[in-house]
């Protein structure tokens, strides 16, 4: 299992519409992060505090939305798409990506 997105760089101060499917065939978690952080070895807690958004679970073959504009402050920064097993903190797939102006 694999977390994939149509896009892969966004702009800063324009709204998107997200669509997370769960292709899988467990409860996953989904996760926008900053990139490089040890989601590994947090609390969940602590996760859940420094997600730009998260999505604590989403049933095998269902899909949830959301609609995010990141901030002007966020260009330039990396960050990553994480999706997990749900209400657990290991083994994090991650997909990296950028915030553009």
């Amino acid at each position: 299992t694999a977390v994939t997105s149509s896009m892969m760089t966004f702009s800063a101060g324009v709204p998107y519409h997200f669509s997370v499917t769960n292709k899988g065939s467990a409860p996953q978690e989904f996760a926008m992060m900053p990139q490089g952080m040890d989601m590994e070895n947090m609390p969940m807690n602590t996760i859940h505090s420094n997600a730009l958004h998260m999505i604590d679970t989403i049933a095998p073959g269902m899909t949830s939305t959301f609609d995010y504009t990141f901030a002007s402050s966020m260009m330039g920064n990396n960050m990553e798409f994480g999706g997990n097993l749900s209400g657990h903190n290991t083994g994090w797939m991650r997909l990296p990506m950028k915030i553009n102006p």
